[in-house]
């Protein structure tokens, strides 16, 4: 409801704004002050034609007159209720559908879910500071693992990462489908669908990277293990292993 709250302090905002100018213009039409004196003494000449309390006639107390009604003088109509500022927002809006999404509801059923921790929408500058962070931490594994300076355990750990994430937002945008696919504009509809599938495939493919990584760092162990063993004839069959390809290239 945060985005129709805002509009609502739009409309709040316009009223104040017509006080203002109503103040305004009754200050550029207040009495001077040699006026002032003038209609004072009139006042005071004409006070004992003023009726008592008792007299019948009804006493007016603008203060407690209900600040619904001064609005509505001021806007020349009825003011709006809560329900009728609802229905002058259109339907269609993004912000007014993404409203009737309880997304507190569901972080409240998963709160352990990686997506409230890496890509639920925020403008808190520590979250978006940590997700940074935790980017450039995952990048740097994967630099590690594509030049063969992995652990197999920190090989490992970084696949089981990338199937958390993946996990946890099928997991998420799936009971946001279920429970509002309704309510979601038409767009952010096609677009979690879209995601939840990419995701779905990512984990298909995992299980094969993982051990085309762990087979690679093996092939890199045990050449860097014959090249420590005997440096020259590892060097030799290196260099008749670039001729080859070279020949086989027409290079030669």
């Amino acid at each position: 409801m945060k985005n129709f709250t805002r509009k609502l302090i739009i409309v709040t905002s316009v009223v104040s704004v017509s006080v203002i100018a109503f103040t305004l213009s009754m200050d550029s039409e207040y009495p001077s002050l040699e006026q002032r004196s003038e209609m004072q003494s009139a006042a005071e000449q004409r006070v004992d034609l003023a009726p008592p309390n008792d007299s019948g006639v009804a006493q007016v107390d603008v203060n407690a007159r209900p600040q619904e009604s001064l609005i509505a003088e001021l806007m020349g109509g009825d003011v709006l209720s809560l329900n009728a500022l609802q229905k002058a927002f259109s339907s269609d809006d993004p912000a007014f559908a993404w409203a009737q999404v309880d997304l507190e509801e569901l972080q409240n059923e998963m709160p352990d879910n990686l997506y409230w921790a890496l890509a639920a929408p925020t403008d808190d500058p520590v979250v978006q500071e940590q997700r940074k962070e935790i980017k450039e931490f995952w990048e740097q594994q994967y630099g590690e693992i594509l030049s063969n300076r992995a652990t197999e355990v920190e090989i490992r750990a970084y696949y089981e990462h990338r199937n958390q994430v993946s996990t946890d937002y099928i997991v998420f945008a799936t009971a946001l489908l279920n429970r509002h696919s309704t309510d979601l504009p038409e767009r952010d509809y096609h677009f979690q669908i879209l995601a939840r599938n990419v995701h779905l495939a990512q984990l298909e493919e995992l299980p094969q990277k993982l051990q085309q990584a762990l087979e690679n760092r093996e092939r890199f162990e045990q050449r860097r293990s014959e090249w420590l063993a005997n440096k020259s004839a590892f060097e030799s069959q290196l260099h008749a292993e670039r001729e080859a390809a070279l020949r086989d290239l027409g290079k030669i």
